[in-house]
């Protein structure tokens, strides 16, 4: 699920998912009974993506960040080799760390927060700040992809753009390594579409803000996974942490 999950409150909030018919305190409530017969587990996406990134992508940094990009933003920690908190994605709230406290309003009630300035469902209306890009004009929504093709093509509102975006992420990036310090940061979801031109800002960015005794030693690079991967990971930390089986009861339910 594309949400904070709280295991103590039985509580998922802070979604990008629209559940008109559901409060969200009803969910898990409902789900314990909605399968009767199997074992579930609730999970966070962003948590299950970084868990396949560890496995498949064969991490070897104890202490790592994963960071997750498409409608709104996620991240999950890992500390000497551990996953911080578990997979309810209730540890960190990276999405809504503020750049930019006289920014936009975010739908949090905050201003400036990552998903409000950097989020793909934030690209459309960013553009007019920079300019026009003509080769999108057209298009309802714009994804990473789309501006990423538009900068690789040199379009200089494009580039403009990615540029500030790059930016407004190493801030969150500086406070971040000078918080945990992560070794290896891994950008995954939607936004290695943006290119080469972003990753490489971003890494210059960062030799500008923050600690640079811990920034100078941190790697950043783009997740080599595909973006679905979070369905590998929730199956391998499902069966990891939770599943046993040597159970003769299939019916337990999991929360992270």
């Amino acid at each position: 699920m594309s949400a904070m999950i709280d295991a103590s409150s039985n509580e998922v909030y802070s979604t990008t998912l629209n559940l008109p018919s559901m409060e969200s305190t009803q969910i898990i409530k409902s789900l314990k009974t909605a399968f009767p017969g199997y074992p579930v587990d609730l999970l966070n996406d962003t948590a299950c993506y970084s868990y396949a990134e560890k496995v498949y992508g064969n991490i070897k940094e104890k202490n790592f960040a994963f960071l997750n990009f498409g409608r709104g933003i996620g991240a999950t920690l890992f500390t000497e080799g551990s996953m911080l908190g578990t997979a309810s994605g209730s540890s960190t709230q990276f999405g809504h760390y503020s750049i930019d406290p006289h920014g936009p309003e975010c739908i949090c009630g905050n201003h400036g927060c990552l998903e409000v300035m950097i989020s793909e469902q934030a690209l459309k209306n960013r553009i007019p700040e920079f300019g026009q890009i003509p080769s999108l004009s057209a298009l309802s929504e714009i994804t990473f992809s789309d501006l990423g093709k538009a900068a690789t093509f040199r379009d200089p509102t494009a580039l403009a753009m990615v540029k500030e975006m790059a930016w407004e992420l190493s801030i969150a990036l500086s406070n971040l390594i000078s918080t945990v310090n992560p070794s290896l940061i891994v950008l995954g979801g939607k936004i290695p579409d943006l290119g080469e031109y972003f990753l490489n800002e971003v890494r210059e960015d960062l030799k500008k803000t923050g600690f640079r005794r811990m920034v100078d030693n941190v790697t950043v690079r783009y997740s080599q996974l595909q973006s679905d991967s979070f369905l590998n990971g929730a199956m391998k930390y499902f069966f990891d942490i939770h599943y046993s089986f040597t159970n003769q009861d299939p019916t337990n339910f999991f929360i992270g």
